[in-house]
């Protein structure tokens, strides 16, 4: 192979066209022809087809069709994988703006029901003066008068307690600072 000349010729067509070879050869010794890309050749998912010049053998025609095939194939599969990743961005894109969506219709459910507790409060509210008015209406003017003076006895015990609670720490700060002024005294009196 190394001492024969040959001429080849690639032509690189899609599935859909009709293949018809060109008539002129390319020098082999060329360096246009070297340095061009293949796309310049008729683009990249295209088929290829060849010419192999005299003195090939039918293994090398062989040999050419099917690195040809397996061109064309792996082309296929690249634009294959770009269309997936192009439709698998525009998918990320609509999931990014359903979540910026989702995040404030979040935002104004959680507005409204801050809202409507504060509403259900203010009625329960309402709703519990309103039993304890029913309550009292509903009452005679003796079990009124004896629930008032539980009440107020209630109350005065409560005042009581609270009276000697207040006097206990009364007390209890004055001792609190008795010591505080004997350790000071103490402390004078060693140094």
């Amino acid at each position: 192979i190394s001492s024969s000349k040959c001429t080849l010729e690639i032509t690189c067509l899609s599935c859909d066209e009709k293949f018809e070879p060109k008539k002129e050869s390319i020098p082999p010794d060329d360096e246009d022809v070297k340095s061009k890309r293949p796309s310049e050749y008729g683009g990249a998912n295209k088929m290829s087809t060849m010419k192999i010049g005299p003195g090939e053998s039918e293994a090398d025609k062989e040999r050419w069709q099917v690195l040809s095939k397996e061109l064309a194939q792996k082309q296929e599969i690249i634009n294959r994988m770009m269309k997936e990743i192009d439709e698998k961005k525009q998918s990320l894109k609509l999931t990014g703006a359903e979540i910026v969506d989702l995040r404030r219709s979040i935002k104004l459910l959680q507005n409204e029901n801050a809202i409507l507790r504060r509403r259900l409060g203010e009625e329960e509210q309402i709703q519990l003066s309103q039993m304890v008015t029913k309550e009292i209406s509903k009452m005679s003017g003796e079990e009124l008068r004896t629930k008032i003076l539980k009440l107020a006895q209630a109350y005065r015990a409560e005042r009581l307690r609270n009276e000697e609670f207040d006097k206990a720490l009364k007390g209890a700060h004055a001792e609190i600072s008795m010591a505080k002024k004997m350790e000071t005294e103490l402390e004078n009196l060693q140094n």
